[in-house]
């Protein structure tokens, strides 16, 4: 079984040195918050880690080049997030690119698509995660790869008997959980079973203030099957527990096919 998962993926000529520019994994490890974090890449990771270092202190600032960040969410999902973003101080550029970095004893500074120049202490790069399937033999061994990406069928099963990969390197759902799944689907065919995978209804999270969970098709997903859909949304602000305990931002969405 093929379990080699992803790592940050490197943009070019944001190379990081684990110093001054980071990747996700370096930091982890930082002892120290940095007065001044900015992170080039809007997406899950970048509003993650945007959250936290809001949290701790951290002066940030988020570059994405799409007009918003965490773009495959809902509208209502994204314009709540960057709400609460903004209110613990965190500055988002939207539909700019970063175009240079220059590093210096006092940290980095950014040059914008813009022209703006941004200065921080240290640099995230969040631009997305590279799949690890390179040099692990499996030319020799005739397993087919498309774009970096183990090919599977439902069974975790690639094209050669007995060779079976899951998580990442198969660039299906890229979530620790998913991979978990399919690990037990993989070792339960290994084994002799009959198992499928199935990504219907696969629940998805991100671990921002406030967290974002959603299981199903989205309102817009729905729609493009062909779905007649009814929706509704109610605010935490109209739940009791919720304004005591002080996480009354946010709100539920229900999307069903109407009857």
């Amino acid at each position: 079984i093929i379990a080699t998962g992803s790592s940050p993926f490197e943009l070019p000529g944001f190379e990081a040195d684990g110093v001054q520019v980071l990747n996700s994994d370096h930091l982890l490890d930082i002892t120290e918050v940095p007065k001044r974090l900015l992170i080039v890449g809007g997406g899950v990771i970048g509003v993650e880690l945007a959250s936290i270092f809001s949290a701790f202190g951290s002066a940030v600032t988020i570059i994405e080049a799409l007009p918003s960040i965490i773009a495959n969410e809902e509208e209502s999902i994204r314009v709540e997030l960057a709400k609460s973003l903004k209110s613990h101080g965190a500055a988002i550029y939207t539909g700019v690119k970063a175009e240079g970095l220059v590093k210096s004893g006092a940290g980095v500074a950014v040059t914008l698509s813009t022209g703006e120049k941004i200065e921080a202490d240290k640099a995230l790069i969040a631009v997305g995660r590279k799949i690890n399937s390179e040099n692990l033999g499996l030319e020799a061994c005739g397993v087919n790869v498309e774009r970096g990406k183990i090919l599977v069928d439902a069974k975790m099963r690639t094209n050669v008997r007995n060779i079976y990969a899951i998580g990442d390197v198969t660039g299906k759902i890229m979530l620790a959980h998913v991979a978990s799944h399919q690990a037990g689907v993989a070792v339960e065919n290994c084994l002799g079973g009959s198992l499928e995978m199935d990504y219907g209804a696969v629940p998805n999270c991100i671990f921002t203030k406030p967290e974002i969970a959603s299981v199903g098709l989205t309102e817009k997903s729905a729609v493009e099957s062909g779905l007649k859909v009814k929706t509704g949304v109610f605010p935490f602000a109209g739940i009791g527990k919720a304004v005591i305990s002080g996480d009354a931002q946010g709100f539920v969405k229900i999307v069903a096919e109407e009857a």
